[in-house]
């Protein structure tokens, strides 16, 4: 956040990793009563990528302090959707000799994913 001190941008990652954490565990609860992962994936990613939306024209005009903490939730809640659903297939299409290899392929591509957009993003953003 632009023009934030450490222990305020403390204070708006707590809110998203909380909602984040939160969401995620309501949808593999509910994920275990439904039989459609559809609705939630798109549901999760409209959500997280409009709540993102928000977040980054209200940080752009110096928004308060309690409307930055509100608006970061929004993104937590569609992250934490749609972070799950890819383990969750795979732990419930895939036969159970083959879900340990799964489960680790998955991990392994979302956190290669990640490393790859930080290294990338930061090498944009900073040169």
């Amino acid at each position: 956040m632009k023009q934030s001190t450490l222990i305020l941008t403390g204070v708006y990652l707590l809110q998203y990793l909380l909602s984040n954490a939160v969401s995620s565990l309501l949808t593999g609860i509910a994920l275990r009563f439904s039989r459609y992962a559809n609705p939630y994936m798109l549901g999760g990613s409209a959500v997280l990528c409009i709540g993102g939306f928000l977040l980054y024209a209200a940080t752009s005009q110096s928004a308060s302090i309690p409307k930055t903490v509100l608006l970061s939730t929004i993104p937590g809640i569609g992250g934490g959707i749609s972070q799950l659903l890819a383990i969750g297939f795979a732990q419930q299409h895939v036969s159970a000799g083959l879900q340990p290899l799964v489960l680790s392929l998955t991990l392994m591509v979302q956190l290669l994913g990640g490393t790859v957009g930080v290294t990338v993003g930061g090498t944009v953003l900073n040169s």
